[in-house]
């Protein structure tokens, strides 16, 4: 996936809201970090239709679907390449790199 960008001005109450989500599943353990991507997910898809702007929340979604699709553990190595490239994808967006190694 291609990097996303962070939205700048505007009303970002969706985007706060998944970005706590985020920072939260950071600090959770693998088996639990779907649940706060799924959250994510859902926080940016209600910020689509009340945050402005909604630069990069699309890629965004798209990116934490992808997560919250891979196995929590023995993933293969194409699904680690994903899960690596989501979450940088991810940590740009949310202006978070390094979070997640």
């Amino acid at each position: 996936m291609a990097a996303t960008t962070i939205p700048t001005e505007g009303s970002q109450a969706g985007f706060n809201v998944a970005l706590a989500q985020w920072k939260i599943g950071a600090a959770a353990i693998s088996a639990g970090q779907g649940q706060y991507w799924t959250q994510a997910k859902a926080d940016l898809q209600t910020g689509e239709t009340t945050d402005s702007p909604t630069t990069g929340y699309r890629s965004a979604i798209s990116e934490l679907a992808q997560l919250i699709s891979l196995p929590d553990a023995d993933m293969t190595p194409t699904q680690n390449s994903e899960f690596n490239s989501d979450i940088t994808g991810l940590d740009s967006f949310f202006h978070t790199p390094g979070l997640y190694d």
